[in-house]
């Protein structure tokens, strides 16, 4: 279905032209259960207790859903204990007029086989987070907690503040030749496995000798732009979540990449870099709505000899989450 999709699109935009064009059979992700490393649930009193999950479609209802198969199964194993610690130690929720815990974070290391969490409050200090350390340590190999302040009113899930409670404020994994580190607030693909293998995939389309300029768009925490960077003379990398950029500088250092040079901004702000920095090869990873028309004209205008765009598609859901 996916390979169709691609080869349509290209009929749509080709015509007749799109037939000598090959499109390759998809590679399939390592694993089709417990493969997302990475969670974002919130929390509610409901008439069996404390429920961590998401809102039942069309409601504020939130759903437990504690047997998620396709999570890592290390997040699995930390749900009911974060549940059991949050009744256990009597911490308030958020809502009904009342401050407290709204939202809950989590982020498994496939490599490192450590968790990162983070409780969204919009209360602050959050007066149990010391005792809720305690005993995540001595049930869960955790890398950190952290809390979060989140004040607003509507369904933004962090605020602008966070605090470390305990350990490390990130989480590294490897992905193929790369060890990246990010926060649960800073973007990282959901699939640690499938984005290595995709990020190998991106460096053997880009057949890099050495002397090649990279400009890599919409760049997150630098997954490609550090793995092609072991392979080009130089990569200019754009993002404008400043985060994520951090991280990115980060991981440069982590890896001894000194031959990329991270920049905040956003995309359609910096098309001149498309030709001022006369890259060889041009790599994009936009958001899933994709790139805009003014960013897609202007790689059209830049004529860069490659370009290897990687994108989420949108997805029509049909699943029913357990009650």
């Amino acid at each position: 279905m996916k390979r169709a999709h691609v080869a349509g699109a290209l009929r749509d935009a080709l015509g007749d032209d799109a037939s000598s064009i090959p499109v390759a059979a998809v590679r399939p992700a390592p694993e089709r259960t417990g493969y997302r490393v990475q969670v974002k649930l919130m929390l509610a009193r409901t008439h069996a207790g404390v429920a961590i999950g998401l809102y039942a479609p069309g409601t504020h209802d939130v759903l437990d859903i504690s047997g998620c198969p396709l999570h890592d199964p290390l997040i699995m194993r930390a749900l009911p204990v974060l549940r059991a610690v949050v009744v256990r130690e009597r911490v308030p929720l958020h809502g009904h007029g009342r401050r407290g815990l709204r939202y809950l974070l989590v982020r498994a290391s496939v490599d490192e086989r450590r968790l990162l969490v983070i409780l969204v409050s919009s209360q602050l200090p959050l007066d149990a987070a010391p005792s809720i350390a305690r005993r995540l340590r001595a049930a869960l190999p955790l890398a950190g907690l952290l809390v979060n302040e989140n004040l607003s009113a509507g369904n933004v899930i962090v605020g602008p503040r966070t605090e470390r409670i305990w350990g490390d404020r990130e989480l590294r994994d490897r992905y193929g030749d790369v060890e990246l580190a990010a926060s649960p607030l800073a973007f990282v693909q959901a699939n640690t496995r499938m984005a290595a293998t995709i990020y190998g995939a991106i460096a053997d389309a880009a057949a890099l000798d050495g002397s090649e300029r990279v400009l890599d768009l919409y760049c997150g925490v630098g997954g490609i732009a550090l793995t092609l960077a072991a392979r080009a003379a130089h990569v200019l990398a754009i993002e404008d979540e400043t985060a994520a950029v951090r991280a990115a500088r980060a991981n440069a250092r982590r890896n001894r990449r000194r031959n990329v040079r991270f920049e905040v901004a956003r995309v359609e702000e910096r098309l001149d870099a498309l030709t001022g920095f006369a890259p060889d090869v041009v790599t994009l990873n936009p958001p899933r709505k994709g790139c805009s028309a003014a960013v897609a004209a202007a790689l059209v205008r830049a004529r860069a000899p490659r370009l290897l765009y990687s994108r989420a598609t949108r997805r029509r859901s049909h699943a029913t989450l357990p009650s």
